[in-house]
């Protein structure tokens, strides 16, 4: 990982996230890292300290997440004049977004199946350690060799004693109570779980017969009931999404238990059950 004594380069630019450019970095050693660069030149004063308050709650976020394999590992971080470099592994995969754009189409069943397992998993080392990500969708779920990991922690909250009631998140896969207002926790993240899986399996973002943010929000504030997109035919999908699905985030399940549903286990006892 690297040390203060090396020299990075930037080799390309490889997105946005949440905050600032990423961009793909090396050094002599041949190490590579995805490096986040914040700029706060130019902000007004209470913009600038908002920013810095967030670039201070995102950096105490990655530094409480001990190692896991599905979640992009924070390497280290560094201020140089009036930016902010955080160094995170790099992934040398796409996001999710990207591989259903290039494949022209929705993940398979079985892919899906993989890959929402995979997040679960990262999302349960995230809630074990007190963080809520707040922001999941295939935009920030990142490939590497294969494996699905959870990256931009530019939303992410270690969660107190205290309600969290910011307007936080991507509107599509926002939870009803985000867009209330009235406070939410790590079960947020379960709704955004479900609204990934449709959006894996329809190659679009979730809900797409509310074209505008208004209308969005309009439909999460009611009361209208959720129901699961017709095309998710597979009964174990289905179930899977509507178990993330509860608009009383009471009645959803902690990742330890979603990570008990039949939906993972079906392509398993399937082969079994072959004749």
């Amino acid at each position: 990982s690297p040390s203060s004594a090396d020299v990075w380069h930037l080799v390309r630019a490889i997105g946005r996230g949440s905050s600032g450019e990423v961009y793909l970095a090396s050094n002599a050693m041949g190490h590579t890292a995805a490096v986040k660069i914040v700029s706060l030149v130019n902000r007004p004063e209470a913009d600038l300290r908002r920013h810095v308050q967030l670039i201070e709650r995102e950096l105490t976020v990655l530094k409480a997440i001990p190692q896991h394999t599905n979640v992009v590992r924070y390497l280290t971080h560094r201020c140089r004049g009036n930016r902010v470099f955080i160094f995170m592994e790099y992934c040398e995969g796409r996001s999710l977004r990207q591989v259903y754009i290039q494949k022209g189409g929705p993940c398979s069943l079985e892919e899906t199946r993989t890959y929402t397992e995979e997040l679960t998993k990262g999302l349960r080392h995230l809630h074990s350690h007190g963080i809520a990500h707040r922001d999941v969708k295939c935009d920030n779920v990142l490939m590497d060799k294969g494996v699905a990991k959870i990256g931009d922690f530019g939303a992410a909250i270690v969660l107190g004693n205290y309600h969290q009631s910011s307007f936080i998140g991507s509107i599509y896969w926002m939870a009803p109570e985000v867009v209330k207002r009235n406070g939410h926790n790590w079960q947020a993240d379960i709704w955004s779980i479900g609204c990934t899986v449709i959006e894996m399996m329809s190659a679009n973002h979730p809900f797409p017969e509310y074209p505008s943010v208004d209308l969005m929000t309009e439909y999460l504030a009611s009361q209208v009931a959720v129901t699961v997109p017709s095309f998710i035919v597979d009964p174990h999908a289905r179930s899977f999404v509507a178990t993330c699905l509860k608009r009383d985030p009471a009645e959803r399940v902690r990742c330890d238990v979603l990570l008990d549903h039949i939906f993972f286990k079906s392509s398993r006892s399937d082969v079994s059950q072959a004749p």
